[in-house]
């Protein structure tokens, strides 16, 4: 956890995980975070500031109980995908170096 990391902003998470896969050549990274929170409650609170403080967008076909994407480009570069079913969070997004 980073310094500046409010500690009420994880006092709800029972674990996070989360993993990056990346090529060989370091161009490309795609990182998946998956959050288990303590209640359905807590899952929905931060989805909604994770929806209220990014460029996020309501999925045209919905993922478990609530989902977000956006596209950054044509490419799929830095797409992002975010969705909760029940107590857990799943963010997934990809980059180039």
């Amino acid at each position: 956890m980073k310094i500046s990391t409010n500690s009420n902003d994880v006092i709800h998470i029972h674990s996070f995980y989360g993993l990056s896969f990346q090529t060989q050549d370091g161009i490309k990274i795609i990182t998946f975070a998956v959050m288990d929170f303590d209640s359905i409650s807590s899952a929905q609170q931060r989805f909604q500031k994770l929806m209220n403080e990014s460029e996020l967008e309501n999925m045209k076909t919905s993922i478990g109980d609530s989902s977000l994407e956006k596209e950054y480009n044509s490419n799929g570069i830095w797409s992002v995908v975010a969705f909760t079913k029940v107590n857990c969070a799943l963010k997934m997004f990809n980059q180039l170096s």
